[in-house]
Order: structure tokens, then sequence, then C-alpha cells
């Protein structure tokens, strides 16, 4: 089956590496759950032959720890998701979602432009004054410009 989704990298990469005890401390990750997931045929690394992790395997080592070990997910299930998937899986979870309803992959990004759209203007006019109370006074003289010209638009096509 055709990977559904490119890799996105949602961050710029780091110089240096991380040792394993660094690994454990930060992201809770061990060193043996890294070795599970070489023996999957998961990781696209080979955990014995690094003594420092780079940030592209530390991607792809937090997110398979997530969907294999985290979620409680059954392993065939972890597989199938997998393969809708391009390998190494250096996705981040702040830019895809499993839609459980679908069987699919989605990205956050068209989710919000599906549903923010439709939802925003009431979201704003619940909250106006709040949104109000925490402009400082520029937002607020720009804020202000922008209603104005709403207005006259308003009032020209009445």
């Amino acid at each position: 089956m055709k990977p559904i989704l490119k890799n996105p990298l949602d961050q710029q990469l780091t110089l240096f590496g991380y040792d394993w005890e660094e690994v454990q401390k930060k992201h809770n990750i061990s060193y043996q759950q890294s070795i599970l997931l070489w023996q999957q045929g998961v990781l696209s690394f080979n955990p014995d032959e690094n003594d420092e992790i780079q940030e592209y395997e530390l991607r792809e080592l937090v997110f398979l720890k997530k969907l294999f070990f985290d979620t409680g997910l059954p392993h065939d299930y972890v597989f199938s998701m997998l393969a809708l998937l391009e390998k190494p899986y250096g996705y981040s979870f702040n830019h895809i979602y499993w839609d459980f309803d679908e069987n699919h992959w989605r990205l956050f990004e068209d989710y919000v432009e599906k549903y923010l759209d439709i939802n925003i203007k009431e979201h704003v006019i619940s909250r106006f004054d709040d949104i109000l109370a925490e402009c400082d006074s520029d937002e607020l003289q720009y804020l202000q410009a922008g209603l104005d010209r709403a207005i006259e638009k308003t009032e020209e096509n009445n």
C-alpha cells in the first residue's frame, strides 16, 4: 500500500546528538525499547551501532515509542497504521493524527482548515470581551481600524 503522508520536519535539527541516558531521562525511552523496535523492523537505525542518537533518529524513536508502548494498541494494528506512512517514521503528533473512523492518518492542518473556518466567527464573538482585555493599545487600534472598515462596507451595501 502506498504511503499517504510524506515525513514533515517540524523542528530544526540540532548539531549535537543525545546519549542513551539523556534519551531515557528526557523522553522515557529505554535502550531496550529501541532494540525491540529495531527487531520488529520499524526503526530505521540499529541502536547497537549508535552511542549517540541524532535528532532525526530521536524523532523516529519518540514517534514509534508512543505508538508501540504508550497507546496500548495491538502491534498488528500499529503495523497497519505504519503501512500508510513512509519510513523513517520521524513524524510528529503535532502534525498528524490517526482518524479511527476512517482508519487513516490525517494532517492537523486539514482539520483546522475544515472546521476552524466554520466555528471561528462564533468563537471570536463569544470571547470578544476576553480578547479585547488581552490586547495592548496597538492591537486595539488595529482592531478598531478593521471594525471601522467593516462597518463602512456594510453601510455602503445597505
